[in-house]
């Protein structure tokens, strides 16, 4: 195994992440092993282990400084817009 493999992820061992699909459960790292993510999560560390891609998580510094955005339906059409 080349370096790359040994040290081609974000976050450490201890860490405390969150889940793309679930951001309200803090999740700690508890190993990693070729690009998979074992997770407990922080509240229930009894319960079975979580797996995840690193694609897949979230630090939670970037969770609380994401602004949630709603969908806004105008009356007008795209046409009425460029016809003005």
């Amino acid at each position: 195994m080349n370096d790359r493999m040994l040290n081609d992820n974000i976050y450490q061992e201890g860490a405390v992440i969150m889940a793309r699909a679930h951001p309200d459960v803090k999740l700690v790292i508890r190993k990693y092993n070729q690009r998979i993510y074992y997770c407990d999560q922080v509240d229930k560390p009894e319960q079975k282990q979580l797996v995840y891609f690193e694609r897949e998580l979230i630090a939670p510094v970037l969770s609380s400084q994401s602004r949630q955005f709603t969908r806004v339906i105008s009356k007008f059409s795209l046409k009425e817009i460029h016809s003005l």
